[in-house]
């Protein structure tokens, strides 16, 4: 059992090595608005063959000096904004925000063929009440486009 919890960490933790594309926190882009409100901007680079990045665990991006953010355990998330970039992705490319424990997707399917190639959107969640635990990952469907560009604004707020 030890050894299959150790081949699982390992995997997770070693998915974005192995994954095509890029992922990171953009410069400034862990912010804290006030003591309960946080922004974190991710840029997000898909690469010639159109692959992005390997499912990956949200507290484990790293900015662009090798650090990660501090963890989203107990914080909610309010919205996401998406951002194209000048190459942008395929028309109705889809966005999953996965809880590990639950095994759902905590934005209840509203990020499905939301992400297009010349036009903004804002994502809620189905709930505004799902506390995360820190243990969620992104997960980017059904691009086509080789070397699209896209930033994923997530805005985060604690209840007192």
């Amino acid at each position: 059992m030890k050894k299959l919890i150790v081949a699982l960490l390992f995997l997770v933790m070693a998915s974005p090595a192995f994954g095509a594309g890029t992922i990171v926190i953009a410069a400034g882009g862990d912010e804290y608005l006030g003591a309960n409100g946080r922004r974190i901007t991710y840029d997000i680079v898909f690469d010639a063959s159109a692959a992005a990045f390997a499912n990956i665990a949200l507290d484990s991006i790293e900015n662009s000096q090798g650090q990660t953010v501090a963890s989203l355990k107990g914080w909610y998330l309010s919205h996401i904004d998406y951002v194209y970039g000048t190459t942008g992705v395929t028309d109705d490319t889809s966005l999953y925000v996965w809880s590990v424990e639950d095994k759902i997707d905590i934005l209840g399917a509203e990020g499905f063929e939301k992400l297009d190639e010349a036009s903004y959107d804002t994502i809620f969640p189905l709930t505004l009440t799902r506390q995360l635990t820190g243990n969620e990952i992104m997960d980017i469907d059904d691009n086509a486009v080789n070397d699209a560009t896209c930033t994923l604004i997530f805005h985060f707020y604690k209840s007192e």
